[in-house]
């Protein structure tokens, strides 16, 4: 039977809603504080040694005392330096011996073994007395990966918050332009778009004899060409489209009378107008569709 004392596993949208939680705080938690923060709420596991280990990461010198493997548990007792020594062979490779210094006592004859932090650490993991340092190491390997999401959070947070505020700071300095839907005369295509700077619309509406009446609706965007782009992308079955030729070099000119003469596939083109007919959907509906592509241009 496997004993129900096993490694505790943490599902992704718990996670996910942990950060959450943490963006909505605006923490600025350092990874060391993130480990034992989403320890404390999910693993539940002894890291109470975390910040002596991390001490350790920059010694590069054999200071670690042999009786440090009782206190954490790798041996029970110590009656002869000759059991540390034999455990170290045991849990080691030949290589990693050589991260041991030793010193004798001349009053008593005993011998001290000092240990590298990176070999007494091995031992720990390596240990059959315990596997909670194991444990601390697995928590360690997905804390380090949920904090990488974390920041990557962040900064996606950031950058939104950046785009925003970008927007809102248009209007203070009069950017935004205009986009107008309007009533046209048309028999099939009844709308129209109209785009731009406010002389832009005017003259439009001039040449078109379109009055205020006739305007259905009107906002105020950023990059109006980029929105109407965007709407033509998406809703690109309600607009006009109309079969034109253009010239492709100087010795392809083609007018009226020589279409024919040319290869239509090579030269023919689709424009699409500013003319609207809307079919299976109301213009309420359409006025919809156009909020939620303006809304997902700053997402």
């Amino acid at each position: 039977m496997f004993s129900t004392n096993s490694v505790c596993s943490v599902s992704c949208l718990e996670i996910a809603n942990f950060n959450q939680e943490l963006l909505k705080s605006n923490s600025d938690i350092t990874i060391l504080d993130y480990v034992k923060k989403i320890n404390e709420q999910f693993y539940k596991i002894d890291i109470s040694f975390i910040d002596d280990f991390i001490s350790l990461v920059k010694k590069d010198e054999c200071c670690i005392h042999h009786d440090m493997l009782v206190k954490y548990g790798v041996l029970t007792n110590i009656e002869t330096t000759k059991d540390v020594r034999k455990m170290i062979e045991n849990l080691t490779d030949d290589e990693e011996v050589g991260n041991v210094s030793h010193r004798e006592e001349k009053c008593s004859q005993k011998i001290n073994y000092y240990l590298h932090p990176r070999l007494f650490k091995l031992i720990l993991i390596r240990s059959k007395n315990t596997k909670k340092y194991a444990r601390y190491y697995l928590l360690l390997e997905e804390a380090i990966s949920y904090y990488n999401d974390f920041q990557i959070l962040k900064l996606q947070n950031k950058l939104k918050e950046t785009q925003t505020l970008a927007v809102l700071q248009l209007e203070k300095f009069n950017t935004f332009e205009n986009f107008v839907i309007f009533e046209s005369n048309q028999p099939i295509f009844k709308y129209g778009i109209i785009k731009g700077s406010n002389d832009n619309i005017r003259d439009v509406k001039h040449d078109l004899k379109i009055s205020d009446e006739d305007v259905i609706y009107e906002k105020k965007v950023p990059s109006a060409s980029n929105f109407y782009k965007r709407i033509r992308e998406k809703l690109r079955p309600y607009f006009e489209r109309q079969h034109s030729f253009k010239r492709l070099s100087d010795k392809a000119i083609i007018d009226d009378d020589g279409i024919e003469d040319f290869d239509k596939e090579l030269y023919a083109f689709y424009a699409i107008t500013r003319n609207i007919r809307l079919f299976d959907i109301t213009m309420e509906q359409f006025i919809e569709k156009i909020e939620t592509i303006d809304n997902e241009r700053f997402e």
